[in-house]
């Protein structure tokens, strides 16, 4: 049994065994959980100083899937706060595991690990040592909106250095980030639209953006290259 210290609940190896405080859930942008996010950044720090991201992350390999959700959920917080330990403890490898799971739950929160995992520049390292990017390219068609914007997001971090520009453009990441970048869904849109600006520092983004119709994006982002952060 794995106890998480500063939240209301412990776990076995059995979903019976798994109790979740009422009105207590992990938020996600757009996904409607009922929690506080200044709440929900408190606990994960509890996580971190205790030492059990390595343990979330290996637990991730053995645990049936109503628990694998909820490790994915804590991870994605403590991600947010920390991420070092999960990389030493190999999450970037479980995670990509994770994005060939028959269950959405998994592999939207798989996305969502990644994307919080690829703000340090050793997350960004290790999402291309795995080989990542066309994975992430090709979640960008996916059928759940949730996936999409999380790879795009994903991507948007990973392009901020030239190494994940460059590999983005191979994997023809342009192409479907311009359509998520039109498409209905809010974040979808704006993770799309920040990885398109970064992509476009790149002379060679910039041209294959003015090739596909999105010279607008271009040239507002060859006069300004910052790239705003993300939510």
């Amino acid at each position: 049994m794995l106890c998480l210290p500063g939240f209301s609940y412990c776990y076995a190896a059995s979903p019976r065994n798994l109790s979740l405080p009422r009105h207590q859930g992990w938020p996600w942008w757009g996904m409607g959980w009922e929690s506080d996010h200044r709440s929900i950044l408190g606990r994960a720090v509890c996580v971190v100083e205790s030492g059990l991201v390595p343990s979330l992350v290996l637990k991730l390999r053995s645990e049936p899937e109503e628990i694998q959700v909820l490790i994915l959920d804590t991870l994605w917080g403590c991600l947010r706060t920390e991420a070092f330990e999960a990389l030493a403890s190999g999450a970037v490898r479980l995670f990509k595991e994770k994005l060939a799971h028959p269950d959405l739950r998994i592999r939207s929160r798989a996305t969502q690990a990644l994307m919080a995992i690829s703000v340090p520049l050793e997350g960004k390292e290790a999402i291309l040592g795995e080989g990542l990017l066309p994975d992430l390219v090709s979640f960008l068609w996916d059928r759940d909106p949730q996936v999409q914007a999380n790879a795009a997001g994903t991507l948007m971090f990973a392009a901020v250095a030239t190494p994940g520009k460059l590999g983005a453009l191979e994997a023809g990441a342009l192409e479907a980030l311009v359509g998520l970048s039109r498409g209905p869904d809010r974040k979808g849109r704006l993770f799309a639209s920040k990885a398109l600006r970064a992509l476009a520092e790149a002379p060679r983004g910039r041209h294959k953006m003015l090739l596909l119709g999105h010279g607008q994006a271009a040239q507002e982002t060859h006069h300004n290259p910052g790239i705003p952060e993300a939510l």
